[in-house]
């Protein structure tokens, strides 16, 4: 069972405004005529959904990245890749 059907079991899905997925590397699987591509799970899992996925976000553990703080309130436009954050990540 994958992270996205746990989340859609625990009914995160009813409760969120949008998903950021991050980029990844390496995931083609070793024998692609028995097992599904990345973008055939993320299909499974969000074609249909109600709310915007930005698809390929740098961050993660891949160069280059960026930071995004967690509890912080942030705006996203998938269709333009873009996030950005409602207030200051960094208080001096």
């Amino acid at each position: 069972m994958n992270i996205f059907t746990k989340l859609k079991q625990a009914n995160v899905f009813k409760e969120i405004n949008g998903v950021v997925i991050g980029a990844f590397t390496k995931c083609n699987p070793d024998e692609p005529e028995k097992s599904f591509s990345l973008e055939e799970v993320l299909d499974q899992h969000f074609k249909n959904v109600s709310f915007p996925v930005y698809k390929g976000a740098t961050i993660g553990h891949i160069i280059p990245k960026f930071t995004l703080p967690i509890g912080l309130n942030a705006s996203m436009d998938a269709d333009q890749f873009s996030i950005t954050l409602m207030e200051q990540a960094v208080h001096f």
